[in-house]
C-alpha cells in the first residue's frame, strides 16, 4: 500500500468515527499552471438544520499523504456553535 493509499485509509477511518462523510479523489485535477496532478478532499456532514456543510482541500497528488493528516485535523475542528 502506497503512503497515499493508507492515508486515504486513515482518513476514511476518522471520517467514519466522527460520523461524517469523507470523498478522496487522486488524480482529480490537473493544476492549469503547473501540469501537476492534485488530489481533492471533501468532507461532508448534514447539519441539524438539514443543510449540506462541506470542506474542500487540495494536495498536490504526490505529497497527499503528508497533508491527510492536517486536513483531517482541520475537518475534526471545526465546531458549529447554534444560532
Amino acid at each position: 500500500l502506497s503512503a497515499n493509499g493508507q492515508a486515504i485509509l486513515d482518513a476514511a477511518e476518522s471520517a467514519r468515527k466522527a460520523r461524517y462523510f469523507l470523498v478522496v479523489l487522486e488524480n482529480a485535477l490537473v493544476e492549469e499552471a503547473t501540469g501537476w496532478q492534485e488530489t481533492v478532499m471533501i468532507s461532508t456532514t448534514i447539519l441539524p438544520d438539514g443543510r449540506l456543510l462541506y470542506l474542500i482541500a487540495v494536495s498536490p497528488e504526490d505529497e497527499y499523504a503528508d497533508y491527510a493528516q492536517t486536513f483531517g485535523e482541520l475537518t475534526r475542528s471545526v465546531r458549529l456553535l447554534p444560532k
